[in-house]
């Protein structure tokens, strides 16, 4: 019953989100990418086996053609992962830092520096499956609305707008996913 862990890294301190504008360089030496930088907000890196990773490749390429996919094994030198301790305590997301990280040509996912097309999508599946998930979750709160009004309708007069608007919004949402 093996199972891997994967942590995504993408965001990066100045950088946030903007995958356009990530600084973790990666280099071709051989047949090997040698990475140097730093990823933030990283969720469950801690425990993490593998990392897919965006990284700068061609900084002198137009802005999202110097992106590279990497597949980086967690357990790799140079790998150092630091809990990012939330006011509850817990420590579900982290700083990830790589030096001199060796990863093997063949780790990377897609061609060299059309990273940019891989991580968006990426993001489309995560997002498609969020929106999937969320709206099986609001398709049954609203359903439980409806069996609640109607087994109370004296209560349920004044709702009956406000029911109907989560209902359209859910609709909404659910074209947005099949989309």
């Amino acid at each position: 019953d093996a199972k891997e862990i994967w942590c995504q890294g993408f965001s990066e301190p100045g950088a946030g989100s903007d995958l356009a504008s990530v600084r973790t360089r990666s280099e071709l030496r051989g047949d090997t990418f040698v990475v140097n930088g730093q990823k933030v907000w990283s969720s469950y890196a801690h425990i993490a086996d593998w990392c897919i990773l965006v990284t700068l490749t061609d900084p002198e390429a137009p802005r999202y053609r110097g992106l590279t996919y990497l597949l980086v094994d967690m357990h790799s030198p140079g790998v150092e992962v630091r809990p990012l301790r939330q006011i509850t305590g817990d420590a579900d997301f982290n700083e990830i830092f790589f030096t001199e990280v060796e990863v093997p040509r063949a780790n990377v996912l897609g061609e060299v520096g059309a990273g940019w097309q891989v991580a968006m999508t990426t993001l489309l599946h995560e997002r498609a499956t969020l929106g999937f998930a969320l709206t099986g979750l609001l398709d049954a709160n609203v359903k439980g609305l409806l069996r609640l009004a109607g087994e109370h309708p004296a209560a349920a007069e004044g709702l009956l707008g406000e029911i109907a608007k989560e209902w359209v919004q859910l609709q909404g949402l659910k074209l947005t996913a099949y989309r």
